[in-house]
């Protein structure tokens, strides 16, 4: 159960960091291009990965796709930590972390209308609460509520 749980906590996470650091490295028409192409790899990858697992499976039992499975990982891993930086500006970052006021940081969090709110309004026309030019998708805001779920705090603007 415990590990069922860190391998959600997981997979919450990497959507929430690749969409903050968009925030970080995009704005207007640039941030919403980054996030369709983030829809589509998302898209496409729950279309990939179950043709190419059976196609694995064909070919090798539980120990090969677990050892497939690790060496992925650790590709993955080699490049968060070689390949990939901060792409929050340095002048743009906060000290202290969560363990510095985590009673403030997750009262305002809980406060944020935008999270609190239903996804759409209760009128004849539905209409999205954030708006095109603040975040390009509603997963957007989705993917923040997880990233409170994993105990994660995420700046959003909607």
């Amino acid at each position: 159960m415990i590990a069922r749980f860190l391998q959600r906590l997981a997979g919450a996470v990497g959507i929430v960091i690749a969409q903050a650091a968009g925030r970080d490295l995009y704005t207007g028409s640039e941030l919403v291009r980054y996030y369709s192409r983030l829809t589509v790899i998302g898209g496409l990858a729950a279309i990939v990965g179950p043709v190419l697992g059976g196609r694995l499976a064909a070919v090798t039992d539980w120990r090969g796709l677990f050892l497939f499975l690790a060496g992925a990982g650790a590709v993955i891993l080699g490049a968060v930590l070689f390949v990939f930086r901060e792409t929050l500006p340095h002048h743009k970052r906060s000290t202290g972390g969560i363990e510095a006021e985590p009673g403030r940081d997750f009262r305002r969090l809980l406060s944020d209308r935008a999270l609190s709110a239903p996804p759409y309004s209760s009128s004849a026309s539905p209409t999205p609460r954030c708006s095109p030019t603040s975040v390009a998708l509603p997963t957007y805001c989705r993917a923040s509520t997880e990233a409170l779920a994993a105990g994660l705090l995420v700046r959003v603007r909607c």
